[in-house]
């Protein structure tokens, strides 16, 4: 969603973006989705309106009126078009009951070697989870092939270390575990976040807004998390 706000408010559309969780990105480290806000607003006059829902959508002339929820209380917006980023969910209900195979309506069963309930039967991508992910679909076809061809030296799925990544500008990317996860797990932690602005090149190119985040084990140093924001994260990334 945050994606296609910018894009669109690039192509000179005024956009506002209706978020219904108290952050922008609820899943990634608040300090980015701190930043985004302050520069689609700054930089792009994208309306960005969180901790709210929209509670219904109807024709209004050649515009179309909707009623927003928050604190409470409703407010109306008049726009041109509406866009839902609600994500997206697999197909699953295709008949695989008849081949033995579990599954959900948005997943199919499998284990960590990505194998179905009929253990003939892989499955790979957003139908088996847990990323909806193009890397992620990748890796597991690479798992999939190799155990089809090596039944007898499986390899099981790792995901401690998937990448995510999103196309806004400036580019944001993790890895691991964020700061919140941590706590919640109790795991001793050392954090440092270390502005953009600091290096060199970020002086040359003319951009400021972003930092990189990390956060290793107190104890044995191991890196637990990281978060990039900055022209070139999805680049980056790979490094941490």
């Amino acid at each position: 969603g945050v994606e296609f706000a910018q894009l669109f408010a690039i192509f000179g559309s005024k956009v506002v973006l209706i978020e219904p969780s108290e952050c922008l990105l609820k899943d990634e480290e608040p300090e980015v989705s701190n930043l985004l806000v302050k520069r689609f607003k700054a930089d792009y006059s994208v309306d960005v309106i969180l901790d709210s829902s929209v509670v219904s959508v109807s024709k209004n002339g050649l515009k179309k009126k909707l009623l927003v929820r928050r604190d409470g209380k409703t407010s109306e917006i008049a726009v041109d078009e509406v866009m839902i980023a609600s994500g997206k969910q697999a197909v699953t209900d295709i008949g695989l009951e008849n081949a033995g195979v579990r599954y959900t309506d948005s997943t199919i069963s499998t284990d960590r070697y990505q194998r179905t309930t009929s253990k003939q039967i892989y499955a790979v991508g957003d139908c088996a989870g847990p990323y909806n992910y193009t890397h992620t679909a990748a890796y597991q076809g690479q798992i999939a092939a190799h155990n089809i061809v090596n039944p007898k030296k499986p390899v099981a799925a790792q995901y401690h270390a998937v990448p995510r990544t999103i196309f806004t500008n400036p580019q944001v990317a993790s890895t691991g575990l964020t700061e919140k996860q941590l706590r919640q797990r109790r795991t001793p932690y050392t954090c440092v976040t270390i502005p953009i602005s600091i290096v060199a090149k970020s002086a040359t190119s003319g951009f400021k807004d972003g930092f990189v985040k990390v956060m290793a084990h107190r104890t044995t140093g191991t890196l637990m998390g990281a978060t990039v924001v900055s022209p070139e994260a999805s680049e980056i990334i790979a490094e941490l």
